[in-house]
Order: C-alpha cells, then structure tokens, then sequence
C-alpha cells in the first residue's frame, strides 16, 4: 500500500464525529473507517513517512478528535444494536 498510505481522513464533506446532523450513510462510514485503518496501518508499520518524500505525513488537532469523535460514536451504535 506504499502509493495510498497517506490517504486524507480529513478531506471528507460530511461531518462524521459527535457533531453530525444526520445519520452516516452505511458506505460513508465504511469509507471513513477505511481510511482510518490505512492511516493507522501507515503510522505502525511505516512510521507515517511517505515513501516518496521520507518527509512525515502531518495530522492535526482537529483531524485526531474527528477519528476519535467518530470511532467513539460507531462503538457507541455498535453497543446499542446489541444490547
């Protein structure tokens, strides 16, 4: 996955964490947790360096409590539907 490592979990349209005015569609959530695991994939094993530029990828504030707002809020329904 050398060429997609660096995928932007943050580029998305909608909002995705506890701020969301509508419910995620199934295939956008996929989407974004997709995107998550790539990026988490490329900061374990890759040290979150882009293979091309040895430069490290940024990430910000905002972009870390949106996956954890989001990734929160999916356990959340998770734990809902089987309760």
């Amino acid at each position: 996955m050398k060429g997609r490592c660096h995928a932007s979990i943050s580029g998305h349209k909608r909002r995705f964490g506890s701020n969301a005015a509508e419910p995620v569609k199934p295939a956008d959530a996929r989407t974004k947790l997709k995107l998550i695991s790539v990026r988490r994939n490329a900061i374990v094993h890759e040290a979150d360096m882009d293979p091309l530029t040895n430069a490290k990828a940024p990430i910000s504030r905002d972009e870390c409590n949106d996956v954890t707002d989001f990734l929160l809020n999916c356990g959340n329904a998770i734990g809902r539907l089987v309760a």
